[in-house]
């Protein structure tokens, strides 16, 4: 299922905020011709939205753009043929580069067989033969989707070899109304099922140990 979020409308386009198996999407429409594409995005997990487009007859289309290894960043993207430009983006001190970090975006499987999405982040020259420090965190609650962003303060935790992991738990909203319904009321046990199981799923992967997993997680 899609689940439309909102509607950027032009003379001559029309803008489409989508959300598809817990991602974000934008999808160009054009009037004229009745065909319509999604914007492509660099990473497997991100954050994406509408910037400020206040003019009605252009097809010059802005929009952010963020993700656990890219901070925030504004593109401008010509509606008629796909072509991007950077318009500006977020300054990281310390001699930050995108391309010593890497992004997943895999799904665990919880106790009942539902398929959790999880968002993972970590140095693109870490190990990966081995089990590795890692941080688990989730909410899941009131239909809140938990955003792939970015973070510059985790930088730090990613440079010493932690791995940072998103758990997309039931009771939020990146699945839609039936996430949230499943992680609510007489079933919000799954919420926390959930992440128990995505930490246990993290460990049988062997991205992690137990001795070397720490969890977070709070208000609801």
């Amino acid at each position: 299922a899609i689940k439309c979020e909102g509607l950027d409308m032009f003379a001559d386009h029309m803008v489409i905020a989508e959300r598809k198996n817990g991602l974000p999407h934008l999808r160009r429409f054009s009037f004229a011709s009745g065909a319509s594409a999604r914007l492509a995005m660099p990473e497997a997990t991100y954050e994406v939205s509408a910037d400020r487009n206040w003019d009605y007859h252009t097809s010059i289309y802005q929009f952010n753009y963020q993700s656990l290894v890219r901070p925030t960043t504004v593109y401008a993207e010509n509606l008629n043929t796909g072509e991007r430009t950077l318009i500006k983006q977020m300054a990281v001190l310390g001699g930050f580069s995108p391309e010593h970090y890497k992004s997943e975006r895999i799904w665990a499987t919880a106790r009942d067989g539902t398929k959790v999405p999880l968002s993972i982040v970590y140095r693109a020259d870490l190990d990966r033969t081995k089990p590795q420090p890692l941080w688990l965190y989730g909410y899941g609650s009131y239909g809140l989707s938990m955003p792939a962003a970015f973070s510059s303060s985790r930088v730090s935790l990613l440079d010493r070899g932690i791995i940072y992991v998103i758990a997309h738990i039931r009771g939020g909203g990146e699945l839609g109304e039936e996430w949230r319904e499943a992680g609510r009321m007489d079933k919000k046990m799954n919420t926390f099922n959930d992440f128990v199981d995505c930490g246990q799923w993290l460990v049988d992967q062997r991205w992690t140990s137990p001795a070397q997993l720490v969890t977070s997680g709070g208000s609801a």
